[in-house]
């Protein structure tokens, strides 16, 4: 440990200090200063730099997790505008006849979002659950976003 002389104050340094030993020194530290400053009004005892250090970093990570979960539900919110546009638009296209793409992805800055339609068979063979699902990874954490609808299959003749 090095004891520092300032002008108006006196510092203990204990980060170097091995970390088993640190709780001790820092207790015997403040038994030899309470006294004197008990005796001295107008006098304090500070707290830490490193205990405000690492509160600063709790902080920090709170703030980092509050970001994350903010993101988060951004891009829910997205990838549910996402399909429930999309499907829309499959919807029109199966109306008018045409084949639509069933597959594909889009970006939201850094995250990559992959889609895909597949279509159930329901009890009723006149009719086919369609769902579109949206997935995307945010961090190390894989997500993803599902919207159906119920659709009448077109009558063939036969």
């Amino acid at each position: 440990a090095l004891v520092e002389r300032k002008s108006i104050s006196v510092a203990l340094h204990w980060r170097a200090v091995d970390p088993s030993d640190q709780a001790a020194l820092q207790v015997q530290g403040r038994a030899l200063v309470e006294p004197w400053v008990a005796a001295h009004p107008g006098f304090e005892i500070l707290i830490s730099v490193a205990i405000l250090a690492g509160a600063v970093v709790l902080i920090m990570q709170a703030l980092a997790r509050g970001a994350y979960l903010m993101r988060l539900a951004e891009n829910r919110l997205l990838a549910y505008t996402f399909a429930t546009a999309k499907m829309a638009d499959l919807e029109t296209s199966l109306r008018q006849g045409e084949v639509p793409k069933l597959f594909g992805e889009f970006r939201n800055g850094l995250e990559r979002f992959d889609w895909r339609v597949h279509a159930d068979p329901e009890e009723d063979p006149r009719l086919e659950r369609l769902t579109l699902t949206v997935e995307w990874r945010q961090g190390r954490d894989a997500y993803q976003s599902s919207v159906s609808l119920l659709r009448r299959l077109p009558v063939t003749a036969s």
